[in-house]
């Protein structure tokens, strides 16, 4: 058994409560698809699966599989083009199967930002998502302008012209240029916040940092350190200019201590 099907539409209110919380307003939806089905199992495929939000267009390749005694098997891959989307829009475009500690999570740490492209993978078996043992492949990266991201609610954040952020298996990685974090400019900003759903999570920087050494005060004093070396610059008063490369490990938990 075998056919095919094409879904068409404008001003198209999209549901689907197991992938999203809301549903997606697109301008516009082309799907055309095919679907098989035999003794050995099932699959549905949109190979050139269309449809366009307000600011960005998507274009993706999806196709879902399974039988008897299996559980079903995704293969997606998505691009967008965007035309100024918010970067907080976009990250309504997250599947639910990420879990509910990465969505918090980045809509608490994502303050500004633009989204310039998007792009995801996402290939495996859906019982075994999210990955942590090399099971299957979930990547997404999107690339933004403007950004502005806060770590933690009590921080500075961290402001770029443009960085990308990219998820891979539990993974965040964000890299910029060119950035500054309070009155503290910074080059070559790399930072990781690995097995990002656990509830014992790192997160590590680094840079090369040049500016004022009262920015830097500033800067400390807004941190996690503020006990530490904020407390010490406290007593010394700095003053000049500072340069050097900069590393901070910071746990997101009780247990473990910060390493700078």
């Amino acid at each position: 058994d075998r056919g095919r099907f094409e879904i068409t539409g404008q001003s198209v209110s999209l549901s689907s409560p197991s992938t999203f919380n809301d549903a997606q307003e697109l301008a516009e939806l082309v799907w055309l698809g095919f679907w098989e089905r035999d003794e050995f199992g099932w699959s549905l495929r949109i190979p050139d699966a269309r449809f366009s939000l307000p600011k960005a267009d998507l274009i993706q390749d999806f196709r879902l599989s399974g039988g008897d005694g299996l559980a079903p098997t995704v293969e997606w891959s998505v691009g967008s083009d965007s035309r100024g989307m918010q970067a907080l829009d976009a990250l309504a475009l997250l599947p639910l199967q990420l879990g509910e500690s990465l969505a918090e999570y980045l809509h608490e740490a994502v303050k500004e930002g633009v989204l310039d492209e998007l792009s995801m993978v996402w290939r495996g078996s859906l019982a075994d998502f999210p990955y942590r043992a090399g099971e299957g492949v979930f990547q997404a990266r999107a690339s933004v302008s403007q950004l502005d991201f806060e770590f933690q609610p009590d921080w500075m954040p961290l402001e770029a012209d443009h960085a990308v952020l990219q998820y891979n298996n539990e993974t965040l990685h964000i890299s910029a240029d060119k950035a500054t974090l309070g009155g503290i400019e910074a080059t070559s900003v790399r930072v990781e916040l690995p097995d990002l759903l656990s509830p014992k999570r790192w997160l590590h920087i680094n840079a090369t940092v040049s500016g004022e050494a009262s920015a830097a005060h500033e800067v400390f004093i807004h941190s996690p350190l503020a006990d530490s070396v904020g407390a010490a610059l406290e007593q010394v008063v700095p003053s000049g200019g500072l340069a050097g490369a900069f590393r901070l490990s910071v746990p997101f938990f009780p247990e473990a201590d910060f390493q700078a």
